[in-house]
């Protein structure tokens, strides 16, 4: 048990547990239970992941998804290799020098980007989601620089300005406020520290999509029954789009991006994938597009208003209105950790 606190403490286990209340008191370890200073339970260690959830909640969509996901990025070298060019692109991180970095990684589900830091040599990653996918990326991924959290990106139990390096990736618009959320994360950064935000875009592109038709009835559907309608179709309606895009060009791709709900992935997503793996990522992608209870894209305008709002300065950004936006930034000096 206690080779198992260690692990949940990582690097910061020298000055404490590296755990925090709302107001910023930091929590002890009683045994494999986190307290206050009141000495109520905080969080239980549980499986490897130090868990500050105790009921269902809004991300329980993921949870589903990441469980029935056949193709995990951290054990699957042909997903992990489109991954990783994928997040090169939007982090630059293969550019930079990570190593002794502290990471907080938020919206970790089943460890994809966990996988991308610790091969781009990270010091260490704090990997937190609110769904139960957690518990799978602790089983999946056995590294000592990384601890696996469960707990609500509003309520983050971490002081602020203790980590080096922050990321937020498609994460923020599955929350009930996206600015609030994103907001909390900077917190965490410290001055002179590093921020990777993601959101989807409040594009005409993105907003004409179809899974903004089907989203009233998909959320409300059973996700058993959603997965296995996706599942049996997706092979006719990939073969559709393929038809009509080869047939009409541009317009017919226009006509399945409004109308079908299987969204099949560009070649820079698929090259080199056989076709189960690249029918289980998009299955996965299509499922995640039409069952999260929020879905809440901003405008690029907001977004960039928002990070610089929060001090920082950004050093790469995306906001064409055909791809989701994102951004890297570093937190000024003297920016206002409270802000």
């Amino acid at each position: 048990m206690t080779q198992l606190v260690a692990r949940a403490c990582g690097p910061e286990a020298a000055q404490g547990s590296g755990f925090s209340d709302a107001d910023g008191n930091p929590l002890s370890w009683v045994g494999d239970t986190l307290v206050d200073q009141d000495g109520r339970t905080a969080a239980v260690l549980r499986d490897g992941v130090v868990d500050f959830i105790r009921s269902e909640n809004y991300s329980a969509s993921f949870g589903y998804q990441w469980n029935k996901t056949r193709a995990v990025v951290a054990r699957d070298g042909q997903m992990q290799r489109v991954h990783f060019a994928e997040m090169d692109l939007r982090t630059g991180f293969h550019e930079r020098d990570l190593s002794g970095l502290r990471c907080l990684e938020i919206g970790a589900g089943l460890g994809d980007d966990t996988s991308y830091l610790l091969a781009r040599g990270i010091g260490s990653v704090t990997a937190v989601d609110l769904s139960e996918s957690i518990f799978r990326a602790a089983r999946v991924i056995d590294d000592p620089r990384v601890r696996f959290v469960r707990a609500d990106a509003s309520r983050l139990p971490f002081p602020a300005s203790s980590f080096d390096l922050v990321v937020c990736h498609r994460m923020m618009m599955h929350t009930p406020h996206p600015a609030a959320t994103l907001a909390r994360a900077a917190r965490m950064v410290r001055p002179g520290g590093l921020l990777f935000a993601h959101s989807y875009h409040r594009s005409s592109y993105f907003l004409g999509s179809a899974k903004y038709k089907y989203r009233w009835l998909t959320t409300r559907l059973p996700r058993p029954l959603l997965w296995n309608t996706l599942r049996l179709a997706g092979p006719v309606l990939r073969w559709g789009t393929v038809r009509l895009t080869k047939q009409f060009g541009q317009k017919g791709a226009d006509f399945a991006h409004r109308w079908s709900p299987w969204v099949i992935q560009g070649p820079h997503m698929t090259a080199g994938l056989d076709r189960r793996t690249m029918l289980a990522r998009e299955l996965q992608v299509s499922f995640d597009a039409l069952t999260p209870r929020f879905d809440l894209p901003m405008y690029a305008d907001d977004f960039v208003d928002l990070v610089e709002g929060l001090g920082f300065s950004i050093e790469r950004l995306e906001r064409r209105p055909w791809f989701p936006l994102w951004a890297v930034a570093r937190k000024k000096e003297f920016a206002d950790e409270h802000a």
